[in-house]
């Protein structure tokens, strides 16, 4: 979300052009061109295919998953696993990084 205060709005101009239909001043540095179909017709699908499964199905599958491969580097010197052993601690998301690298280092080499 991006909040741009008022006395600072008229100078800014969005990147893209949105056509003049006289849009109060927030809703022309909202572009949203043509929204994609295909997220909406896939939501009803989704939803059932969750239900489906089941909650508990798919926690115990993405813990898994976390577990398994964090299980693969935390045997590696140079990689440091923040993220507990212990899975009733987790979930599916881990955070890890390279012993001797600053945060910053490690996005900078990823976006290389």
């Amino acid at each position: 979300m991006l909040y741009v205060a008022s006395h600072v709005r008229t100078p800014i101009w969005p990147l893209l052009a949105e056509p003049d239909d006289g849009a109060v001043e927030n809703a022309r540095l909202n572009h949203t061109g043509t929204a994609p179909v295909h997220t909406d017709l896939a939501i009803a699908d989704a939803l059932d295919y969750y239900t489906a499964l089941g909650p508990e199905r798919k926690e115990a599958r993405l813990r898994y998953v976390q577990q398994y491969w964090t299980s693969k580097v935390r045997e590696m010197a140079h990689v440091v696993v923040n993220t507990p052993v212990e899975a009733s601690r987790t979930c599916a998301i881990a955070n890890v990084g390279i012993r001797g690298m600053k945060a910053g280092e490690m996005a900078d080499r990823w976006r290389r």
